[in-house]
């Protein structure tokens, strides 16, 4: 998190944080970081509270900090990560009637994601995406709190592989703690 000194500062990297979080979220106004907490500032911030449930103020108050700040660094992470597992380039976005391996990289994540997530449908292998495709993919927008467009981009590519990933290692932890010392593999 970063330090702030100066007034002028905190304004300009709520500035910074609510521009790049327009990059993500088509629903932001756009906002310039010029350190002047002027209306559109003030409309972006209402905006934000709005959509994340946060009393609508307008003001940046340490729960808005805490989320606006939460927001903005998965947000510069998943812009600036490689997207996994490799595409060619052009792939994206997937789309209804896009085909090719990557929708089947796709639909294995949605599949195994359904299990941490209730509200994603189940969906059986294929390399064709569709309308179920669409439909799962908009529910788990949902569930990362975007843009319900039930199309692939690179962000929501990272965000899905990057999510499946993690729950992936918080699975392989718990069952390591679960299993008998005996059973885990000892250093060399």
């Amino acid at each position: 998190m970063p330090r702030i000194n100066r007034p002028e500062d905190t304004i300009y990297e709520v500035q910074r944080f609510l521009y790049e979080l327009g990059l993500r979220y088509e629903w932001l106004p756009t906002v310039s970081a010029d350190g002047i907490y002027g209306e559109n500032t003030k409309e972006a911030v209402r905006q934000f509270q709005r959509r994340f449930e946060l009393p609508v103020t307008g003001l940046v108050d340490y729960d808005t900090w805490q989320l606006l700040y939460a927001q903005f660094d998965e947000t510069r992470r998943l812009r600036t990560a490689t997207p996994s597992p490799s595409l060619t380039p052009g792939t994206l976005p997937l789309k209804i009637g896009s085909r090719g391996y990557g929708l089947v990289w796709l639909n294995s994540a949605l599949m195994e994601l359904s299990s941490y997530y209730p509200s994603l449908p189940p969906l059986a292998p294929t390399s064709i995406y569709q309308f179920s495709t669409a439909t799962a993919v908009r529910a788990l927008e949902r569930v990362y709190q975007r843009e319900e467009t039930g199309e692939v981009d690179v962000v929501l590519w990272n965000a899905i592989f990057s999510d499946l990933a993690s729950k992936q290692r918080a699975n392989d932890i718990l069952q390591r703690r679960k299993m008998p010392s005996a059973f885990l593999a000892l250093p060399k």
